[in-house]
């Protein structure tokens, strides 16, 4: 495992999920692995995890009404749940 992304971690913070975020992290996800963590906003909660999840993070924060260049792609892979072990 060499990337994981945790998106939306105040949303999923707010309703309750610390204790599986953080299981998730101490259980599977290797020390060496490169983490990405994106929120809206930081509340406690999430400064919290990414002091314990991130290495040598780093913030970008934006302006509030600041939009999104034309230049930006999104790109979406799927993983069926049969083809996982082979990662």
């Amino acid at each position: 495992l060499k990337f994981v992304v945790l998106d939306e971690a105040d949303e999923m913070l707010s309703i309750g999920f610390k204790d599986q975020i953080m299981s998730i992290f101490n259980q599977l996800v290797p020390k060496h692995t490169q983490v990405a963590l994106f929120s809206a906003t930081l509340p406690q909660d999430a400064l919290t995890i990414g002091e314990t999840i991130l290495h040598e993070p780093e913030r970008i924060i934006m302006k509030k009404n600041h939009y999104l260049s034309q230049d930006v792609h999104t790109h979406i892979t799927t993983i069926l749940s049969n083809k996982i072990n082979k990662i």
